[in-house]
């Protein structure tokens, strides 16, 4: 079933503004073409942010300026619970915003677009492997930035997000931050993910960027990811946390320059 796509668009020169549906939520998306294309369609990368994040979040605006800069498209969206969507952050699992980036993915065949790649941030990347396995041929390419694959056993452990849990008996929701609330579908579900399992099913070309110094994610889980993937870079940066905060565009070159050489170029 087509992606649905409701109001008017927001056009401002290369930037564009769209609202696509996902069970029955609109879903803020964000389109930036880069300028002075010269052909009519473009390739174009979904970013996917992380849990408690948003499109505007600095990894994923570096992300996809530096798509831009390479000539490619950049296609931002906020999940349910997040950012300018609809929905509450108590009713976000993984499985709901696998559904998501699906309807996106679906909405991102535009008459401006040639090729869509995949790219996602912490648990935005989880759902992008996931997505990825899924999908299969139909995505060209795919970024992983500090993957995190190891919610899973995290939240079987009893930690999610440093809040201690019974995993037998979760709580009704827990905050481990200001103003954001996990629910209890969450933490029931995100056990038994098939992370890897799925993700590795994807046999296109990946990129994974890992910063060596990241205390949300460990590195061993990009190694982990790399382990599943047939044809697989993995970029280890040093001094880099989860965020990529000491050089935000230094893994956002790496992305950036990782498309430009697997992503068709536009007809």
């Amino acid at each position: 079933m087509p992606a649905q796509r409701e109001g008017a668009d927001v056009v401002a020169g290369d930037h564009r503004e769209f609202k696509v549906t996902s069970r029955g939520l609109r879903l803020a998306v964000f389109l930036d073409l880069p300028p002075h294309r010269s052909a009519p369609r473009t390739p174009v990368v979904v970013v996917m942010h992380g849990i408690s994040g948003s499109s505007q979040d600095p990894v994923v605006v570096h992300v996809a300026e530096s798509l831009n800069r390479a000539g490619i498209g950049a296609l931002r969206f906020d999940f349910n619970g997040h950012g300018r969507s609809e929905g509450n952050s108590a009713d976000m699992t993984v499985p709901n915003e696998i559904e998501d980036a699906r309807a996106v993915l679906a909405f991102a065949g535009l008459d401006v677009v040639s090729v869509v790649g995949l790219a996602g941030h912490s648990q935005g990347g989880v759902v992008t492997g996931m997505v990825a396995g899924e999908s299969g041929a139909d995505v060209p390419a795919l970024a992983l930035l500090a993957p995190a694959g190891v919610l899973r056993e995290n939240t079987v452990a009893g930690d999610v997000l440093g809040v201690r849990i019974d995993p037998a008996d979760p709580p009704e929701s827990v905050t481990p931050f200001d103003g954001f609330t996990i629910g209890r579908e969450y933490m029931v579900t995100a056990q038994t993910l098939p992370v890897y399992e799925t993700s590795a099913r994807y046999r296109g070309p990946v990129c994974i960027v890992q910063g060596e110094d990241d205390d949300v994610v460990p590195p061993a889980t990009a190694e982990r990811y790399r382990d599943g993937y047939a044809q697989v870079e993995l970029h280890l940066l040093p001094g880099q946390g989860h965020g990529f905060e000491h050089d935000p565009d230094e893994a956002a070159r790496v992305v950036a320059d990782f498309f430009v050489r697997t992503l068709p170029a536009a007809p």
